[in-house]
């Protein structure tokens, strides 16, 4: 890249990394666009631009530190390339302060935290000094192993007294120290797969958006969970036909849903909103109206819809396409 300098530099967390510099906000926005598709940097300030980056595959998870100057981090929906499979990104913020500009709301990130960024909706990432994050690109398919909705973690702070979120913080860093190259494919890919779990682990249980399931039926919630993300838009869909689909009795079905502190038409209804917010947020659906993006969604009558929709965000859906 012109005007970039590829060495390798000792970085703030242990081992030497291949590290790649750039002296140029044009040159750097390119890299950012040709790893992450959809964000762009606009430096802050009058200092000459600088910013680093540095990079380790461990199993299927890349982890990709970069260190810049201040500035505002952009991430544009409408900017991922066709057939992106980069649905979230686990943000770590590792030194410097920076804050997460989500719609109206702000979110102060401090060294040790981090959260979990849906791609699919706009935000930015405001550098108030030299800053560095480790960015986790993460599909939605990959990240459902460790939450059936990984939509609801999206954006939610972590508070760093948590333990788990100590525990996940702490295994990054021995991640990042260590080499992993001399690994096995399979130890890699396992280690990696951990820290997602703990780090998505530690949102869920500050947030108590996940209740213990027992170990027998822990697989068969993740199917059934799976099943209702593949089906939901079927406004005929039943816990009956969920329990068939899957090979067990309407009464297992509950009782494991009920051990998760809910039920299976609360998950259903849950998953059904998620989709129509994610269409009413989503500019190239701006065309349709709210009617057929509720029955798009699953349900088949508006009132309830709407209804149902304003209990779940605290908004109705007019009041979010009309923000």
């Amino acid at each position: 890249m012109r005007n970039d300098s590829q060495k390798a530099l000792a970085n703030p967390l242990g081992t030497p990394k291949t590290l790649i510099e750039s002296n140029s906000s044009e040159n750097w926005n390119t890299l950012l666009g040709n790893i992450f598709g959809s964000i762009r940097a606009e430096p802050r300030g009058n200092d000459p631009f600088k910013a680093s980056l540095a990079a380790v595959s461990i199993g299927n998870v890349d982890m990709i530190q970069c260190r810049s100057q201040p500035a505002n981090v952009l991430h544009r929906p409408q900017d991922m390339p066709p057939g992106s499979k980069n649905d979230f990104i686990i943000k770590v913020q590792m030194q410097g302060k920076s804050v997460l500009k989500l719609r109206d709301n702000e979110l102060p990130l401090r060294p040790g935290d981090y959260l979990i960024c849906d791609n699919s909706q706009p935000y930015c990432l405001a550098f108030e000094e030299e800053t560095t994050l480790i960015s986790i690109p993460v599909a939605e398919t990959y990240l459902r192993r460790f939450s059936p909705f990984p939509k609801d973690v999206a954006f939610l702070p972590v508070d760093s007294s948590n333990p788990i979120h100590r525990v996940s913080y702490d295994y990054l860093h021995s991640l990042w120290r260590n080499d992993v190259d001399e690994m096995s494919d399979f130890a890699k890919a396992r280690l990696a797969e951990t820290f997602l779990e703990l780090a998505v682990l530690s949102i869920a249980d500050q947030q108590k958006l996940l209740a213990p399931v027992s170990p027998g039926h822990r697989e068969l919630y993740q199917r059934c969970c799976s099943y209702i993300d593949q089906s939901f838009a079927d406004e005929e869909l039943t816990p009956a036909q969920i329990a068939d689909a899957n090979g067990i009795s309407l009464r297992l079905l509950q009782t494991t849903f009920a051990e998760q502190s809910t039920s299976v038409r609360q998950f259903l209804t849950a998953r059904r909103l998620q989709e129509a917010m994610r269409i009413l947020e989503t500019p190239i659906y701006q065309s349709r109206s709210i009617s057929e993006i509720a029955y798009s969604a699953g349900f088949k009558n508006l009132a309830t819809f709407s209804r149902a929709f304003k209990e779940h965000f605290g908004k109705s859906p007019s009041e979010v396409r009309g923000r």
